[in-house]
């Protein structure tokens, strides 16, 4: 069983052209590998639920087997990670100048894998830019940085895995 989403037509937040592109060569690969394929595109919060539960249900069986593949926006809060439905209305961000936030992330996956991995990140900043706070101001350059997260990174299955407790 899959379930694959791909939400790209927000109607509060920009939008993104690759999400529903990227989903259906998912749900086509997928499907030729034998996978009973859903596959949602520009999926509204109900459409979700609806189809996660489904989904859930579908695993009750202990020889199930379950591949779930999302793209879209997303968020994390307090180390839970959410995936954005195309009718959400999100109207604060959580206050991080995004430049401390990407060099304290490529710090610490550097540090975790012993050297053997440094993300790179590419901008076309020409501003200082934060993310707004949850009164709606805007966060000056000149604020307090927000303190480090706690990031592990663990191997599995050949993959990276970066969790974050912030």
């Amino acid at each position: 069983m899959a379930l694959v989403i791909g939400n790209g037509r927000y109607q509060h937040n920009a939008t993104l052209v690759n999400p529903p592109n990227d989903a259906a060569d998912m749900a086509a690969a997928l499907k030729k590998d034998g996978f009973t394929v859903t596959l949602l595109t520009d999926a509204s919060r109900k459409d979700m639920e609806q189809a996660v539960r489904a989904f859930g249900n579908s695993l009750k069986n202990p020889d199930a087997v379950g591949m779930f593949y999302y793209s879209g926006h997303g968020a994390q809060a307090d180390g839970e990670n959410f995936l954005i439905p195309v009718d959400a209305d999100i109207q604060a961000a959580d206050g991080q100048d995004i430049t401390q936030m990407m060099k304290r992330v490529t710090s610490r996956v550097k540090t975790d894998t012993n050297g053997k991995q440094t993300p790179w990140v590419s901008t076309n900043l020409t501003k200082d830019f934060a993310f707004k706070s949850a009164s709606g101001s805007t966060i000056e350059s000149s604020a307090q940085p927000a303190a480090a997260p706690t990031i592990s990174v663990t191997r599995l299955y050949g993959s990276l895995v970066v969790h974050s407790d912030d």
